[in-house]
């Protein structure tokens, strides 16, 4: 074998083994993202009555609840 087919061969292995890594980083940023999908759907939701409904939205009433706020002062530093 002379170098030029060695050259090619190892290019051959090199673009193997990045393909596998790259599908290998693709599937475990799609498993977090599924999982943190997952995490942040099952939030509190406020529970709300649909008092009428037309093609393009609806007029809700949501049930009392309680809302905390936090003021901060200066550069965001509490």
């Amino acid at each position: 074998m002379g170098i030029h087919s060695q050259f090619l061969i190892y290019l051959y292995e090199l673009r193997q083994i990045i393909m596998k890594t790259f599908f290998i980083v693709a599937a475990i940023i799609f498993v977090f993202w599924t999982i943190w999908s997952l995490i942040i759907s099952r939030a509190e939701q406020m529970t709300y009555t649909v008092l009428e409904k037309y093609d393009k939205y609806e007029i809700r009433q949501y049930d009392p609840y309680i809302a905390a706020t936090v003021q901060v002062n200066g550069r965001g530093k509490t």
